[in-house]
């Protein structure tokens, strides 16, 4: 099973020529300290916080992800991407993932969001709002000092070939941010933890939010602004770098331009999903609604000690296919099986989520996931334990007296390829109900 890699990709402006901070909030340290004086001394190299309040930024460019120990350095996911920001409230990033469809992330008001085509749209509260927030003040240049209440020098470091000093600024809430600044003031690296998409967690078992490495480089003044062009991001086993080939300031946005879809509302007012397993290290069943997912499938017959082989044969078959006829995936991999268990033939049909329907060609046919009320859990492990999750699944429609109304399916959000650990492999098991 394949499902390419979701790659975390915030926008790639970056800090207006490192003098990013203002000292003017109260409760900051006494003058004589050196944190005022660092902050002091970069705001007064920096461009003058109303012009930065009251212009736009547009930003295109290209961006490569290489995965640790995946495809001897070759880039697993290229493609472009675009970046709008007006003012500290509306930022909107947009990469254009090709058939996996695109990322898109964004601020608008009190709203910090994100819509993943693999696993639907997030609203980020809290600590990551916060931390989404002061990501894009310093790609926009915004004045840094209301988000922070303490910078402290830690020590020097190489960064490249110039020496930096290392600055731990520190939020009202969450873990601190680190800068690594040359002797000129041009910030070099920054240091900050993020949310990472819901896919890349599913996928690949990353936390909720974690340690992102971003660097700077070519750096260019763009309408006496200096930007940097080139910037990588790591994350995880992640490393994404931009190229970016448009700076502009000024630029004229639609009005749309920074309305999030029509998903995220959605998101904003549904409950907090419960963790996926127990204290007890047990699925815990959930049900929830669903929307109709359209998919292309192909349906087949196979022998149970030959499902593997066989989604190893038809899963492909399908992608090429929406390759072929430029279909937009919209999740990862799956596999539905009208039978029972126990039966001697497993009639199968393994597929991939897509956002519309696309020419059929063959074996390779349009269908649709069910909307409608549906149990769903967890399995993560070794494919063989499957029987025993799905046993445990129908159990507790038994248990809580559900009716089924169709079929069960498989959704398979670790790629064994990018993930060699079978004990971490993650199995989503769907059943309808009435």
């Amino acid at each position: 099973m394949t499902f390419a890699f979701d790659p975390v990709l915030p926008a790639c402006a970056a800090a207006l020529f490192a003098s990013l901070f203002c000292v003017t909030a109260a409760g900051q340290e006494p003058a004589a300290d050196p944190g005022r004086a660092l902050l002091a001394r970069l705001d007064a190299q920096r461009v003058p916080a109303a012009k930065v309040a009251a212009t736009t930024l547009a930003i295109e460019g290209t961006y490569t992800v290489t995965f640790a120990g995946m495809g001897n350095g070759e880039p697993v996911a290229k493609g472009t991407f675009q970046e709008a920001f007006a003012g500290a409230d509306l930022a909107r990033h947009t990469s254009d993932m090709g058939p996996l469809g695109k990322m898109e992330r964004g601020i608008r008001g009190d709203l910090v969001w994100e819509v993943d085509p693999g696993m639907g749209a997030k609203v980020h509260r809290g600590v990551h709002d916060a931390a989404v927030r002061r990501y894009y003040a310093w790609l926009r240049g915004a004045p840094l000092s209301p988000l922070y209440t303490k910078a402290t020098k830690t020590g020097s470091e190489t960064v490249g070939e110039r020496e930096c000093e290392v600055w731990r600024l520190e939020p009202a809430a969450g873990p601190a941010d680190v800068v690594r600044m040359a002797a000129d003031g041009t910030v070099l690296r920054l240091d900050i933890a993020l949310p990472v998409p819901e896919s890349a967690d599913a996928t690949w078992e990353l936390q909720d939010a974690m340690p992102a490495t971003v660097t700077f480089a070519d750096w260019t003044e763009i309408d006496g602004v200096r930007l940097p062009r080139q910037r990588t991001m790591q994350m995880g086993p992640a490393t994404v770098a931009f190229a970016c080939t448009k700076l502009q300031f000024g630029a004229t946005f639609a009005r749309e331009a920074f309305e999030p879809p029509p998903a995220v509302a959605k998101a904003k007012a549904a409950p907090a999903a419960e963790p996926a397993f127990g204290p007890d290290g047990k699925p815990n069943y959930q049900v929830v609604p669903r929307d109709a997912q359209p998919a292309v499938t192909i349906r087949v017959k196979c022998k149970p000690d030959e499902i593997g082989k066989t989604l190893g044969t038809i899963l492909p078959e399908v992608m090429a296919h929406l390759t072929e006829v430029g279909g937009k995936v919209a999740g990862p991999p799956f596999s539905v099986y009208h039978c029972k268990p126990g039966d001697a033939e497993v009639d199968l049909e393994g597929g991939i989520p897509v956002q519309a329907p696309v020419a059929e060609k063959g074996r390779v046919k349009n269908m649709a996931l069910p909307a409608g009320r549906t149990l769903t859990a967890w399995h993560v492990g070794p494919y063989e334990g499957l029987a025993a999750a799905h046993e445990g699944l129908q159990q507790h429609v038994a248990a809580k007296g559900y009716k089924v109304r169709g079929p069960v399916w498989e959704v398979y959000w670790t790629d064994p390829g990018m993930v060699p650990d079978p004990a971490k492999w993650r199995t989503q098991l769907f059943q309808p109900i009435e």
